[in-house]
């Protein structure tokens, strides 16, 4: 019977994983580029920032006036009819201006509206005309066409303060909009969040 040499790892190697296995397990250290507080100042350009836009209450008012001319239109030109609003407003915090306390800030996911039938393949250019119209009038000005097949088509256009409108039609025929982040009032005073 013959004897199998034995493998070895060479020295090396052995050391290289040892170094990695201790290292693992160490503590985290903080690389020197990585800047652990933010500064006050930064806090206070952010909230300017985010004060500069309309609050949550007047873009949510904006966007649902826009939605209503929207499905006016598609109503009286194609015959889109009946429009059922789906669900509720929802609310969450937004990942903007991160240095801005939560509690200052908001963004919406406004009401969907349907119709429950599909947009047939040959009204789908005339409806999109209109949807681009009406929500471009409104700044939503950077269109993307996320599918555009027989039987199967939406687009999502987006404005400067990060908003999207969704329309779209498969079996039913969809309206939505989500905004971007805003301040809950107008001209509010904050701090930065505290720190971890």
């Amino acid at each position: 019977m013959t004897r199998q040499p034995q493998r070895r790892m060479p020295l090396f190697a052995a050391t290289l994983a040892a170094a990695i296995a201790l290292t693992a397990c160490g503590p985290a250290r903080p690389s020197s580029t990585t800047t652990m507080n933010t500064t006050s100042a930064d806090s206070a350009a952010q909230l300017r920032e985010l004060n500069s836009r309309p609050d949550i209450d007047q873009i949510t008012q904006r966007y649902d006036d826009m939605r209503a001319v929207i499905r006016e239109r598609l109503s009286a030109e194609i015959g889109l009819a009946p429009w059922i609003k789906r669900d509720e407003i929802s609310r969450s915090g937004c990942r903007a201006y991160p240095d801005v306390d939560q509690a200052l800030k908001e963004a919406r996911g406004l009401s969907r509206w349907a119709v429950e039938t599909n947009l047939p393949d040959a009204k789908w250019p005339q409806a999109l005309q209109i949807v681009t119209d009406i929500a471009g009038s409104h700044g939503f000005n950077k269109l993307i066409t996320v599918i555009d097949q027989p039987g199967d088509h939406e687009i999502s256009l987006n404005d400067e303060y990060g908003g999207e409108l969704i329309f779209g039609t498969k079996l039913n025929t969809i309206l939505s909009v989500r905004t971007g982040c805003h301040p809950r009032t107008a001209g509010q005073q904050g701090t930065s969040p505290p720190a971890t």
